[in-house]
């Protein structure tokens, strides 16, 4: 008997194999760097970023507001949360 696709159109069998539907991890680490999940916390150092005019020079031509940078945040947030991909914070790891 042969699995039957459920509503995604994702057989049974396609669900049971290791790994298919298993989370991203929560922080990568490589020699040099940490790429990690972003939290509210990261909102202040990114706010300072965000605001340089040339940080989004050719996008907007000028920095952006706190507002418009935890509205960023947010969307980063939720498409981890929703989608399990997208953007990760990264960090120069301490030696």
């Amino acid at each position: 008997m042969s699995a039957q696709p459920d509503r995604a159109g994702t057989t049974r069998a396609a669900v049971n194999r290791p790994g298919f539907y298993r989370r991203p991890p929560a922080h990568l680490r490589t020699e040099r760097l940490v790429l990690r999940a972003w939290t509210d916390a990261d909102l202040d150092p990114l706010a300072k970023i965000f605001a340089m005019k040339a940080v989004w020079q050719f996008r907007f031509d000028r920095g952006l507001t706190r507002e418009e940078t935890a509205a960023f945040l947010e969307r980063q947030q939720e498409s981890w949360r929703t989608h399990w991909f997208g953007l990760w914070a990264t960090e120069l790891r301490h030696r």
